[in-house]
């Protein structure tokens, strides 16, 4: 018996041009874009250069947001929306399609760049960081996506976080647990915003969870805050989930600056507390 011709026609899926298009649009975002980068743009292993103008750039922008913000404090800034910027496409193009491109330092360019923002009536001006990945999706990457997502996440890192333990003297371990903190962040992000929270909390706790990787620690996770209305005893709970944090990105060493309501240094009861304090004015203000 001769195959149907509809079987011998090959599934098309979407290309990495076409991915990053959907989830910038569905996660509001604008900084992704593939192919080949141009002059303006600078190889991600850049930023791992000690002396690079993209590193010392970058350390001196993270060191304006506040009055007196130390070495440490721009070090810890700087590794944890770095991670964040990277990790948040990637999430979401594994939550999307299920697949990942080639990321390492060779296979990622940067840029910065000046924006204009508004929010509740208030503008201003400040910086983004845009991710070029050089190429589609391998063929065949012979390892599973979650493991692939860790191994690649610890290769690009590694460098970075050992070059700023040099630099301002934080331990590695706890360098680790920033980034940790920002890739468990981007997946809770993503979740939410492409409508796959659960999923997307199990995958981030697959890649964070493996006990011989840096990435592991016991305290980057997520939690959940529910609230009961009084009045209506009948009535479905409000719930939001956080992400809770093994790492201090140390904004209470700035000036005028304190603990984070997620700071890894609150006790799990006064965190808890302050995030229902927040749900509580969200919800007022919805």
């Amino acid at each position: 018996m001769q195959a149907s011709a509809s079987l011998r026609i090959p599934l098309a899926f979407p290309s990495l041009a076409e991915e990053l298009a959907e989830l910038s649009a569905r996660l509001g975002e604008s900084g992704w874009s593939c192919g080949a980068a141009g002059p303006d743009w600078t190889p991600a292993g850049a930023l791992m250069t000690p002396g690079s103008a993209l590193l010392e750039a970058w350390l001196e922008h993270e060191g304006s947001h506040y009055p007196d913000t130390d070495l440490k404090t721009r070090c810890s800034f700087l590794l944890g929306r770095y991670a964040w910027y990277l990790a948040l496409p990637l999430a979401g193009l594994l939550l999307l399609g299920g697949r990942l491109p080639g990321f390492g330092p060779a296979q990622l360019a940067l840029k910065m760049e000046e924006y204009q923002w508004r929010h509740e009536g208030q503008e201003g001006t400040a910086r983004r960081l845009l991710l070029r990945f050089a190429a589609g999706y391998p063929a065949d990457a012979g390892e599973e996506t979650e493991r692939r997502l860790q191994h690649g996440i610890e290769t690009h890192m590694a460098p970075l976080v050992s070059l700023l333990h040099r630099r301002c003297g934080l331990p590695e371990r706890g360098l680790w647990c920033l980034v940790a903190d920002s890739v468990a962040l981007a997946f809770l992000h993503a979740g939410q915003q492409l409508g796959c929270e659960e999923r997307a909390r199990a995958l981030a706790l697959a890649v964070l969870k493996e006990p011989d990787s840096p990435l592991y620690n016991r305290k980057t996770g997520f939690v959940d805050i529910v609230l009961p209305d009084p009045d209506h005893p009948g009535r479905e709970p409000a719930r939001r989930s956080f992400r809770t944090r093994a790492g201090c990105c140390r904004f209470y060493t700035t000036q005028g600056g304190r603990y984070c309501t997620t700071c890894v240094r609150e006790h799990p009861e006064n965190r808890d507390r302050r995030l229902r304090e927040l749900v509580r004015a969200q919800l007022a203000a919805d």
